[in-house]
Formats: structure tokens, sequence, C-alpha cells
């Protein structure tokens, strides 16, 4: 049997579609087509229309016997067979690739900032103790400054520098034994 409704498959004597709610006909209340055509009954005409009672233009409204429910559409009769339990839609998440490839992108941008900041941390250090470096080479104080510059290595030009303050301790070293002696103060000259 299927519902006059929707057109689904349905256990036979149902009286209502436990997919749309639809009341179902009876197949012994449907006459069933026929090839002979059935001549109409001549009815007679009423002598007298006040001994005929007036017929009901009311349509009889098609309900329960008494004592039987309506059954609701989530009703099911008991002769159908159990409908499948509904089974949730998958939520579609992010996958995990994705995910694995935001935690790489974010901990290398963090990696990148982390570096940037310590070397100008680094370039900054370096560029304070050049400049101490020259102001005391600026100030005479050769041995110093030569110590200074050699802490920096290769920054700027510091290896040079290292050798210009060590020439001037030299010399500073060759006046002071130079004395008053002229022929020492030509030596000291020449370092």
């Amino acid at each position: 049997m299927r519902c006059a409704s929707c057109g689904q498959e349905l256990v036979d004597g149902v009286k209502f579609c436990k997919y749309c709610g639809a009341k179902q006909v009876s197949d012994e209340l449907v006459p069933a087509p026929s090839d002979t055509v059935v001549e109409p009954v001549p009815v007679p005409a009423p002598s007298d229309t006040a001994s005929v009672p007036p017929v009901s233009q009311e349509v009889p409204q098609a309900g329960p016997v008494q004592g039987e429910s309506i059954p609701t559409p989530k009703e099911v009769p008991d002769s159908a067979p159990p409908m499948a339990p509904s089974v949730p839609a998958k939520k579609k998440g992010p996958r995990l690739w994705v995910i694995i490839v935001g935690i790489l992108a974010v901990l290398a941008i963090a990696g990148a900032v982390a570096y940037h900041v310590v070397e100008t941390k680094r370039a900054e250090a370096l560029a304070r103790a050049y400049a101490e470096a020259q102001e005391l080479y600026a100030g005479g104080s050769y041995q110093a400054a030569a110590d200074a510059f050699a802490e920096l290595g290769d920054y700027e030009d510091a290896a040079s520098m290292v050798e210009a303050a060590k020439l001037w301790v030299a010399a500073q070293a060759a006046e002071a034994q130079a004395g008053e002696d002229p022929a020492a103060w030509e030596a000291a000259a020449q370092a």
C-alpha cells in the first residue's frame, strides 16, 4: 500500500501515513474501476414538497469512532515496522593538517620576532661599547681603548683601532724612556 499524499510505502491497513500524517482511504471504500457504465435510476418527483424534509447542506466530518483516539503524525501503528534511528549529520571542523600548519606558522613568527629582538639588543650593546672605546681613544687612554676595541672583535673598524691604540701606547713608552736625550727622542718619534 502506498500513501495517497506522499507516495511512501506503507503497511496494509494503516489509517494514517507515518511519514506525512495524511489519513489513508481504505481500498474497500474506493470502488475499483470498471468498464461497465451504470445508468442512473430515475427518482420520481415528489408530489407534495411539504411532506419531504429538507436536505441538509452540511457534510458530516469524518472523526474518530467512539473510544478510538486520533493518532498524531508521530504515532506509528503497532503493525508498522520500526523506523531507523536518525543519524545526526557529522559536523565538519578544521582538518588536523590545517591546525598543525597554523601552529607551525605561529611558532615561526614568534621565533622571527624573538631573533629580531635579540639581534637588535646585541647591535645596540655593540654600538654603545664602540662609542665608549672611541671616547677612551680620544681622551688619550690608549691602553684602555686598545682593550675595549679588542673586546669588540670584528665590529666596524675595531681591529684597526686596536692597532692604532697599541702604536700610541708604544709611542708613549718611548717618550717616557727618552727623557732628555735628543737621540732617544728621534727613536721615539719614529716609533
